[in-house]
């Protein structure tokens, strides 16, 4: 599992570092009003610092030395080293094109390219998405066991 996590933040790790900059070279030029201002400074402004948390916690820890779960590598692979860059991706994308920035150097097509090949790589993957009937079925019936098991 430790080697798992080691690739995903080697591989997220310039990508995190990359739309730190972009974002923080344009904070100051953006209105305050910006409704997507607090979005990118909540989200963009740590991550690289979380990332790095990460990898110590990785190195260090003892649990991290024992083979990843199918659920575990997915989580890994799928929502961490794809997902949640792409959020964040978005997050800077839309900063850039929603909100005023009176700076003549806001190019968003390097972030677009990064986001595009991360997304391709995100669609390698056969993911299926339940319908929210059938989500809602499986909560009211998970319920429904719980209610009966202590009643």
């Amino acid at each position: 599992m430790r080697d798992l996590y080691l690739d995903m933040i080697g591989s997220v790790a310039p990508i995190a570092s990359y739309v730190k900059s972009v974002v923080e070279k344009i904070l100051p030029h953006v209105d305050k009003r910006c409704p997507y201002l607090w979005e990118a400074e909540e989200y963009i402004a740590g991550w690289s610092t979380r990332l790095e948390a990460l990898k110590r916690r990785v190195v260090m820890d003892r649990r991290y030395e024992r083979e990843a779960s199918r659920a575990e590598e997915f989580d890994i692979l799928v929502v961490k080293g794809l997902w949640n860059p792409l959020l964040r991706l978005g997050v800077a994308l839309r900063l850039l094109s929603r909100c005023e920035v009176d700076t003549p150097s806001t190019d968003t097509g390097e972030l677009l390219e990064v986001f595009e090949k991360l997304y391709a790589e995100l669609q390698r993957y056969p993911i299926e998405y339940l319908p929210l009937e059938k989500q809602v079925v499986m909560q009211l019936y998970t319920v429904l066991l719980a209610a009966k098991y202590l009643y």
